[in-house]
Parts: structure tokens; C-alpha cells; sequence
């Protein structure tokens, strides 16, 4: 468990991914996922994003079930991550990963 206390202003984050529990759990996925985007199937150069399927709060990144369970975390390259999450207008790319991690390789890209 990262720690029972709420910290505000947002340093909670900060906290977090700081922690020893969250390197582990972060090296875990990577090590499972094979440093490869699991939204479009292509492998990570660069540095390796790790997504929390339901999104982090102040109010949940405590519970270890959500914030370090490791079915609820997948790799995804920054691009990829930004379009999941709609930031920048990105627009989501087409995935090649199916639910069970298989990859279509006649949907991958150049």
C-alpha cells in the first residue's frame, strides 16, 4: 500500500509514482507486456508509458486493488496514451491488441 494519508494540492501524484510499490508494479507490466504498445501492437523506443485502466484520483490511488493491480495497467506508447486519454486532440489510433493480448500483425503499420 503507497500510504493511507490524502495529500492535497496534487502532490499526492507526485508521491505515487515515487514509490517503491509503484516501480515494482510499473517494471512488472512492463516485463509481461514486452515493451510493446497495447493499443497499437508497435514496440516502445523511448520512454515506456504504463496506463492505469480506471484513472487515478486523490481519492483512489491508495486503494492497491486499482492503482497497483496489475490486469487494470497496460503499456502504451506517449502518443498512444495521449490519444486514450484525449489530450492534445489526439485522435485514437486503430488497435491491433485484443482484450486477451493477441496482436493482429496484419493490422500493423509500416
Amino acid at each position: 500500500m503507497v500510504g493511507t494519508e490524502i495529500i492535497s494540492g496534487g502532490r499526492w501524484r507526485k508521491k505515487f509514482i515515487a514509490s517503491k510499490a509503484w516501480q515494482q508494479t510499473r517494471a512488472i507490466v512492463i516485463q509481461r507486456d514486452a515493451g510493446v504498445c497495447q493499443e497499437c501492437g508497435q514496440y516502445v523506443v523511448g520512454p515506456i508509458e504504463v496506463h492505469h485502466k480506471i484513472e487515478l484520483t486523490e481519492q483512489n490511488y491508495t486503494d492497491p486493488a486499482i492503482s497497483l493491480n496489475p490486469e487494470l495497467l497496460e503499456v502504451l506508447h506517449h502518443e498512444c496514451h495521449d490519444a486514450r486519454h484525449n489530450r492534445f486532440g489526439g485522435a485514437r489510433k486503430a488497435t491491433i491488441v485484443d482484450d486477451e493480448l493477441n496482436i493482429d500483425y496484419a493490422k500493423r503499420g509500416p
